[in-house]
């Protein structure tokens, strides 16, 4: 199919992965051993046997960039609408399942790969903290930045100045700099981890280049919706600057001024 039926297919897939995310990251929190880990595990496993992978064989680097990035896309833009409605712990709570849901991968991963328990727990957590970080720190920043830009683009079509269109440039770009970049550093630090555990033997570099390349994908195809929320929620209305109200002297008492030198002035 086309490039852009694709793109629309992972952003379904993706809206799937948030319930996903939640079973794994309460998997990773269960009780080691216990039923409720097992009965979570294996529902978290039937998910990702059944889960549609992004098609991108034989397809173009923007193109696969793009539909790369369309499968994260519902995940962080429920993660940084968390973070707009609670900056504290909406922020924490929405990395710290993303964070789990990556444990979990991790060791699972682990004991296929014949870790003992205990190692393969101890990569998780590892590789749980570096994601549930850079996802934080991400989708936090696109909950501001791409409203930013939105407004900043209003208030270019009304008054043309040169200043709001710096704004735009400067907020696209920094949001495309967090994403890209914290992709590249939560797949290089992930993919180390798991090679020094010997969970696997993937190249940290090249793991980082396509988390680069996805985080560029995500940019791009979040950047319209972001903009039309701030274009949405600006001031209607732009208020009227502050005036001060004039004080009232007519009741105060009339005091003459006198000009010139007087007695007191020279002592007489």
């Amino acid at each position: 199919g086309s490039a852009a039926k694709e793109v629309g297919s992972q952003l379904w897939a993706g809206v799937g992965d948030i319930p996903q995310m939640g079973v794994k990251a309460a998997a990773m929190n269960a009780p080691a051993g216990s039923w409720l880990e097992g009965s979570l595990g294996q529902a978290a496993a039937e998910y990702d046997q059944t889960a549609s992978t992004p098609d991108v064989y034989g397809r173009g680097e923007v193109a696969s960039a793009l539909i790369n990035g369309a499968r994260g896309i519902p995940a962080s833009v429920a993660a940084g609408a968390a973070s707009v409605a609670a900056p504290v712990v909406g922020t924490a709570g929405a990395g710290y399942v993303m964070g789990s849901a990556q444990a979990w991968d991790t060791y699972q991963k682990g004991l296929a790969a014949g870790l003992t328990p205990e190692a393969a727990m101890s990569a998780a957590r590892k590789t749980g903290s570096v994601n549930g970080a850079g996802e934080s720190l991400a989708d936090a920043a696109s909950a501001r930045l791409l409203p930013g830009a939105g407004k900043a683009i209003s208030s270019l079509l009304k008054n043309g100045t040169v200043g709001h269109g710096k704004r735009v440039a400067v907020d696209l770009l920094a949001n495309a700099g967090v994403q890209s970049g914290t992709e590249y550093g939560q797949g290089y630090a992930q993919a180390a981890i798991e090679q020094d555990a010997g969970v696997s033997t993937d190249d940290p570099h090249a793991v980082g280049v396509e988390g680069f390349k996805t985080g560029l994908g995500m940019s791009a195809l979040m950047a319209p919706f972001g903009v039309g929320a701030g274009i949405a929620n600006r001031p209607k209305v732009i208020p009227p600057a502050p005036t001060v109200a004039p004080v009232d002297r007519s009741n105060e008492p009339f005091v003459p001024v006198q000009e010139g030198p007087t007695g007191d002035m020279f002592g007489g």
